[in-house]
């Protein structure tokens, strides 16, 4: 797992991949240049993380840096950052709070260019149907980020 802020924020995060190279890799991509590692900076994102993977309660406090994401991405995460912990909620409600109430499948493909994932919940989306939708980082993903939050689909 692995995370990268910049001077405004919290840039990207990386959820749990099996190789540390690979979690550097795709965080040099997000970012779209060189890292420096630097370990400071991370303690309460660290704390969030660790409480928020234990099961409790966890609120993102942090700033976040959404330089790079389109108007219409910030719009929808924006949006994905109301919904509460332990609550699901559907594409077609985040399009219609963002007033394009067509725009379902538009949210799908924003969501899926979410890359500060439980910061931005884009997890706790789901299909109107009650079905679990995509995750960008794979259903098993997402099936375990909502059951840590007490939420079985």
């Amino acid at each position: 797992m692995g995370a990268a802020r910049t001077q405004q924020g919290i840039h990207t995060v990386i959820l749990p991949k099996r190789r540390n190279d690979e979690v550097v890799g795709m965080l040099k991509e997000s970012l779209g240049r060189d890292i420096i590692e630097d370990r400071s900076g991370f303690n309460s994102l660290r704390d969030e993380l660790s409480g928020y993977f234990a099961g409790s309660k966890t609120v993102f406090d942090g700033n976040i840096d959404l330089d790079g994401a389109s108007d219409f991405e910030k719009r929808v995460w924006s949006s994905a950052l109301n919904i509460p912990w332990g609550q699901v909620r559907s594409y077609g409600w985040i399009a219609r709070s963002i007033g394009m109430p067509g725009a379902s499948r538009a949210v799908g493909g924003a969501l899926s260019h979410n890359r500060l994932p439980m910061i931005v919940p884009c997890h706790r989306v789901t299909k109107k149907d009650g079905g679990i939708g995509g995750f960008a980082d794979g259903l098993a993903m997402k099936r375990l980020l909502l059951k840590i939050e007490g939420i079985s689909l």
